[in-house]
Parts: C-alpha cells; structure tokens; sequence
C-alpha cells in the first residue's frame, strides 16, 4: 500500500485497497490492467486475440469463444478444403490448400490448449494471473530450497 491507500482513509468493506496508477478504488483480486487504463475487478489477463481485458464475468464469455473456436474450425476447415480442392486454388508458391489448412489447423490448436489451460485453471479456482504468481512463487522457493541444499552440502 503506498502514500495514496494511506491518505484515503481506511478502506472500505469489499476494497483491496487503492490502485496507485489511477488512483481508483481496487476490487478484491482486482488488478490495473496497462491495456486499458482501468483496474478491474477479478483481472484474468489481456487478451490480444480480443483486444481486451478479460475478468469477471467476461471470463465465461472468453471460455465460450475458445469452445466455439474448439468446435467450429475442424468443420470450416474440412469444407473450405473440399471446396478449394475441386476449384484448384493456388496460392503464391505452392498449395494454398494446403497452407490455408495448415493456418487453420494451427488456430485449432492454440484454441484448444488456451480451453485446455483455462478449464484447469478454473477448476483451481484462480485466474490467470494469480496461477502466474503462484507458479512464480514455488520456482522461487525450489531455487531457495536448493540454494540451501548446496550451501549444505559446500559446508560438509
């Protein structure tokens, strides 16, 4: 808490506290997001794909895209490949069949992991964020702990 949370007073029921870049009231596991310019409460992360904050209820709204991503490309996929096959589309120095599949193919897959990602992390009861820290955390404590054992095993 800096000299902003201290000279707003006590903070009140429900708060975590006063953001020190815009000076807001921040939401518990709320978080400025650099992005946008705002603290929002239950920050997940920004997405890119999306051009946007993702938090709070925004999140069932990003997982539902990632599920309809999931669903909705191996069909687009599998009919604009038959129907590019029979016109015998090319494209610049080789098959763009091929190309425009390998394209879609890869969008799948980064769909489904970033599913995959946020139904564990979900089910952990975290956001992406906190899971970030917390992953930060043990490997700081794995290096604290094997720094010891060094140290132990130097004075022997």
């Amino acid at each position: 808490r800096g000299p902003a949370a201290l000279a707003a007073g006590p903070t009140p029921a429900g708060l975590a506290g006063v953001c020190h870049l815009c000076r807001a009231p921040r939401p518990p596991r709320g978080k400025h997001c650099h992005e946008s310019m705002a603290c929002v409460a239950l920050y997940d992360h920004h997405c890119a794909l999306l051009a946007a904050p993702v938090w709070g209820w925004g999140y069932y709204a990003f997982v539902a895209w990632l599920l309809s991503m999931a669903a909705c490309v191996p069909p687009f996929v599998l009919l604009c490949g038959r129907y590019l096959k029979r016109r015998r589309w090319e494209g610049a120095g080789g098959s763009g069949v091929g190309m425009f599949m390998a394209w879609c193919g890869l969008w799948w897959a980064v769909a489904c992991l970033l599913l995959v990602y946020h139904a564990y992390i979900s089910w952990r009861g975290m956001t992406t964020l906190e899971h970030a820290r917390s992953l930060r955390q043990e490997s700081e404590a794995l290096d604290e702990r094997e720094e010891e054992r060094l140290m132990a095993k130097a004075a022997l």
